[in-house]
């Protein structure tokens, strides 16, 4: 959207389970690292700045987000989520 009133629309070839913005289908782990989510909940796009403009670097996108282990439960409020980093595997 161009504003925070504007319609929100998905980005275009992201908007499906197969073809999520990040998901199971398209996120791997570092290596050494065991895969601790198939939970990719909601996160945030790290800025490139620190200002209100919400600049971002397109070739080095971030995205901090929250998961957990699929098979935890239990009442919401005190599900085990930690917080992970997603990096775009061409900035690397």
């Amino acid at each position: 959207s161009n504003d925070l009133n504007g319609q929100w629309t998905p980005v275009p070839g992201a908007d499906s389970w197969e073809t999520p913005f990040a998901g199971i289908n398209n996120v791997t782990f570092e290596e050494g690292v065991t895969p601790w989510t198939r939970d990719i909940s909601h996160g945030e796009l790290l800025r490139d700045g620190y200002d209100e403009t919400m600049t971002l670097d397109l070739n080095n996108l971030r995205f901090l987000y929250q998961g957990r282990d699929p098979a935890s439960g239990g009442n919401y409020s005190l599900l085990p989520y930690r917080l992970g980093l997603l990096i775009l595997e061409s900035s690397r």
